[in-house]
């Protein structure tokens, strides 16, 4: 008899607990609209309504579209006896599989166009055990949809660094000094190949002040924009980055996984891997830029790809006990009936009605039934 499909309540738990996460259910929401019907819509962890749902026929279907060597990379980091280690131990392996451009091309992930992305504000709730006043806000910008090279990406971390880096940066400075929230939040998302900046508020004591935080976020980047920033500050950002790209700072994370993961902004798209481990000569190329010709590089790419961006969304999320109670309320029978014979699973699966009409079903496993 062949086995039925099972799957793992880790991936069952983490998935529910992502949707669980104001952050979360903000980057999630973030990417699916601005992405709608691209890769880059599907959430990070998954939907765990669809890992109870998960059929055998999937996952085999899965499978055999991507798994293959020709879909894959292999890194090794270490001195060079031992990556030569590291690759002769993989070649015994490999060996036994042919190229397949039918696996790679499968898993190609293209550009979405600017043209198909386009400026929307909407309110957006979040699961929340009680009534609670975080309220929050958030700005989000669409940076590119053609590759950047080294000095505009860089560029892009100073900016970043600039305007949320540390407890004096331009955004923190306004969320504090204007007492609209109990945090800054946001940040570049420069892991895939269309980068995304970010900046908002949490915390925001009530429904009222989330219209005025909004308004108070998008006028200090128009401010930034056209007015800079600081001397001491400018100054600040570029010696912090300065060492950590000398240093290659990975922040308490091992440095050969640090590194892994940085080409892998390239490598997946089969784009050298080389540009980011160079960051350190070209960083020092443009800081030396800036000090002599002051900070119009930032300045320009904020203009364009912020105050004049047609391709952002604008976020207000709210807590929400009901959406909750629609999220543990909801249940999913799944019964699993081994049928002998042809060995095979057959799977019947009822999903109750979500408790309010404005958000679909999230089941939860209730309860497994094994039928003889």
């Amino acid at each position: 008899m062949e086995p039925c499909l099972s799957f793992s309540r880790n991936a069952f738990n983490e998935a529910k607990e992502a949707q669980m996460n104001p952050t979360v259910v903000h980057e999630d929401y973030l990417f699916g609209k601005l992405f709608d019907g691209h890769p880059y819509s599907f959430k990070q962890k998954g939907d765990f309504g669809d890992v109870v749902t998960l059929t055998r026929t999937k996952v085999k279907n899965f499978y055999n579209k991507f798994y293959h060597p020709s879909n894959g990379k292999a890194f090794c980091f270490g001195p060079q006896a031992f990556v030569d280690e590291c690759m002769d131990l993989m070649n015994p392996y490999l060996a036994e599989y042919k190229k397949s451009d039918k696996a790679r091309k499968a898993s190609d992930v293209g550009w979405n166009p600017m043209s198909e992305i386009k400026s929307i504000k909407e309110s957006v709730p979040y699961p929340s055990f009680e009534d609670t006043n975080d309220f929050r806000a958030a700005i989000s910008y669409v940076i590119n949809d053609q590759p950047l090279d080294a000095r505009t990406e860089l560029a892009w971390h100073i900016i970043t660094d600039l305007l949320l880096g540390s407890s004096s940066a331009t955004i923190q400075r306004v969320v504090a000094d204007n007492d609209l929230g109990d945090d800054a939040t946001g940040g570049l998302h420069s892991q895939l190949r269309q980068w995304i900046l970010t900046v908002g508020v949490s915390g925001v004591p009530s429904v009222d002040k989330v219209e005025e935080a909004r308004i108070r976020l998008q006028q200090t980047i128009w401010t930034a924009a056209s007015e800079g920033f600081s001397d001491e500050a400018l100054k600040g950002t570029l010696n912090k980055l300065d060492m950590q790209f000398r240093e290659q700072s990975s922040n308490g994370v091992p440095r050969g996984a640090k590194m892994f993961k940085d080409v892998l902004t390239r490598w997946n798209y089969d784009e050298s891997p080389l540009q980011v481990l160079s960051y350190s000569k070209a960083f020092a190329a443009l800081k030396k830029e800036i000090e002599k010709e002051g900070q119009g590089v930032l300045l320009q790419l904020m203009t364009r790809h912020m105050v004049d961006n047609k391709h952002a969304l604008t976020t207000q999320l709210y807590p929400s006990t009901n959406l909750l109670v629609d999220y543990t309320n909801v249940r999913i029978y799944l019964y699993i009936h081994r049928a002998f014979g042809r060995g095979k699973c057959k799977e019947w699966i009822l999903l109750s009605p979500p408790l309010t009409q404005n958000v679909s079903p999230v089941p939860v496993l209730s309860e497994r039934v094994e039928l003889a």
